[in-house]
């Protein structure tokens, strides 16, 4: 009963920890390009228009629809759904470390969720991946227990992998290993049965997921053209800008290290300087043969799939279904190094640490920060307010870039009164079409098509490099744009005639009835 007391103790002090610390810093708008696709698809899941991007995320989505009940703004629905799985996250990633090593290293990898950076981040955005991370560090629990011997759990294991898949579909592919080799030896009639109910949990949300997106035709293809138009171009065996694969390998090697290195910050220091000290070998901790493989197995289907198949800083998140075991064997080389007899200094040393990963989260200047959160929300509504004041939705045609921020989807979604389209155009099976959204309902339209308005207006984007280049290159292209710019932001206007010029494709440039 003490045991049980003192687990519980420390369940309740993280999991309080961790909510308050993701719920004073909440984000307050859509902050990710995936974050309005959600946001859209909570309202109509349409995957072939980006309600949301594939492969769906359809349980994330339905989930979001549920808390829309209480909450009917859907990022505080989305942001409320991350808070409450980094909750659930925290005591995931304690049961995981006290399995694999004990109660003191437990508490140790709790203390580093709820000072890493990234962790932190993603407790407070409307992002998908801290689901995805409690759903891996249960999942891996599970199966631990199945492949050590303590207990079969081969049915919960698979079950448990199969409801993850339904809130992010890619799961199968990095924690899928860790199912088979727990499955390694076992019975076939054991294996049959987690065969099974694998694949009716998966029905379970697939069908309904097929349904709304029209149909399973119509959703593989979705499927099929994320594959083409994204990940297979920036394979480093194909990679679409010319450059040799070896050197887009290790780019995307120094980028996994960047992005551990902002998932635990200064903890990794910690963590070294207890590798160089003698007894690192031969203590509690030191490692075991099953152990190794577990990690292995664990480890390296992702690390070499984001290496050389697809990856992005912009999308550090995608790691964080790697990241449990790691945060556990942190969590260990702590709890060797910080001991209850060491000297004040020395036991103060995890909170200095913790000190420096708060300063990352708080103010390092990369896009995962609260910084770069509060500034993307003031920059965003200022834009909004800019828009609202300077132009009539009823005369003007709002255009967004395709980018991350900034770009169309936020302007469609905070900006619903307009009439919105991307540029520059897409392309599908060769026939060029417009994403159009209006009232936050988005289509796929083929051009031309009637457009009753008199001004085109860029969506109003930051004076950022990146950005102001952009808009530059766009001004300069097309003559009869002018570039508008203001103290805080950089856009370009132009009379409804322009359109023929941005999208020279797919309007023609007599036929100013069909724009006018």
């Amino acid at each position: 009963m003490t045991t049980l007391r003192n687990r519980t103790a420390q369940y309740a002090l993280l999991v309080v920890a961790v909510f308050v610390t993701r719920w004073m810093f909440r984000s307050r708008m859509l902050y990710d390009l995936d974050s309005v696709n959600f946001a859209t698809a909570m309202e109509r899941f349409d995957i072939t228009v980006y309600q949301p991007h594939a492969p769906g995320y359809y349980l994330y989505v339905v989930l979001g629809r549920l808390f829309s009940i209480v909450l009917p703004d859907a990022n505080d629905s989305l942001v409320a759904i991350s808070i409450l799985f980094s909750c659930m996250g925290v005591v995931a990633i304690h049961r995981l470390t006290e399995t694999l090593y004990d109660r003191k290293a437990a508490l140790a990898a709790g203390f580093v969720f709820l000072f890493s950076p990234l962790y932190w981040f993603h407790g407070i955005v409307a992002l998908v991946y801290i689901v995805e991370l409690f759903f891996a560090a249960l999942i891996g629990w599970l199966c631990w227990q199945t492949y050590s011997g303590e207990r079969d759990r081969s049915i919960a294991s698979a079950a448990t992998l199969a409801l993850c898949m339904g809130f992010r579909q890619s799961a199968v592919l990095f924690l899928g290993p860790l199912l088979l080799l727990s499955l390694r030896g076992k019975p076939l009639m054991q294996v049959a049965k987690a065969a099974i109910v694998f694949s009716v949990i998966c029905l379970a949300w697939f069908v309904p997921m097929a349904i709304e997106s029209g149909g399973a035709i119509e959703y593989l293809e979705g499927l099929y053209e994320l594959w083409t138009t994204v990940a297979a171009r920036e394979t480093s065996f194909d990679h679409a800008g010319g450059v040799n694969g070896l050197w887009v390998a290790l780019a995307r090697a120094l980028t996994i290290l960047a992005i551990l290195a902002m998932t635990f910050g200064f903890f990794i220091v910690s963590s070294i300087a207890q590798l160089s000290t003698r007894d690192r070998s031969t203590g509690p901790h030191a490692g075991d043969r099953s152990r190794s493989l577990f990690y292995f197995v664990w480890l390296a289907p992702g690390l070499l799939f984001f290496t050389f198949i697809f990856l992005r800083l912009v999308n550090s998140g995608y790691l964080l279904v790697l990241t449990p075991p790691l945060c556990a064997w942190l969590g260990s080389m702590m709890s060797l190094r910080y001991r209850s007899g060491d000297s004040v200094l020395r036991r103060a040393t995890p909170f200095v640490l913790a000190s420096l990963n708060l300063w990352i989260f708080l103010y390092a200047p990369v896009y995962c920060s609260r910084q770069a959160v509060v500034a993307f929300e003031r920059q965003m509504r200022s834009s909004i307010d800019y828009v609202r004041r300077t132009y009539d939705p009823t005369t003007t045609l709002l255009v967004g870039l395709d980018a991350h921020f900034h770009g169309f989807r936020h302007a469609s979604y905070y900006l619903p009164e307009y009439e919105t389209i991307a540029f520059p155009a897409a392309k599908k099976g060769g026939t060029i079409q417009l994403p159009t959204t209006k009232q936050r309902d988005s289509r796929l339209v083929e051009p031309p098509f009637h457009l009753p308005y008199e001004l085109v207006v860029f969506f109003p984007m930051p004076h950022e490099r990146e950005y102001e280049e952009r808009m530059n290159f766009i001004v300069e292209s097309t003559p009869s744009l002018e570039k508008a710019t203001t103290a805080e932001h950089v856009s370009a206007v132009g009379s409804i005639g322009v359109i023929a010029q941005l999208y020279p494709s797919a309007f023609p440039k007599n036929d100013s009835a069909t724009y006018h």
